[in-house]
């Protein structure tokens, strides 16, 4: 309802996903992962940590399953907000080191 009201609106929302997906995508490669960099709302990933997908789904992130469309380790990581990037970005290094 608030797109309707005005196209400042969903500009201001896109550029907040623009900057936030740029934010992820660079903390990310600094922290060593393999991010493929994008011009959408989400990212594509590839890990190596086996059953990633449940396990972000069992600290209450939710990313989406890849491997029925690319090979095995590549899931998709939607853009939210500050807020919800950061838990992912925590979430992916609390699995990280607990697979290391």
């Amino acid at each position: 309802m608030e797109a309707l009201k005005g196209p400042d609106y969903v500009r201001r929302n896109v550029q907040r996903v623009i900057e936030e997906r740029e934010r992820v995508w660079r903390t990310l490669n600094e922290l060593g992962a393999h991010v493929h960099q994008s011009t959408t709302n989400f990212l594509l990933m590839r890990t190596e940590i086996p059953d990633a997908v449940s396990k972000f789904r069992g600290i209450g992130i939710l990313v989406s399953d890849l491997s029925n469309q690319l090979p095995p380790g590549f899931i998709r990581v939607s853009i939210g907000t500050r807020e919800e990037n950061d838990a992912f970005i925590t979430g992916y290094l609390t699995i990280r080191e607990a697979y290391e």
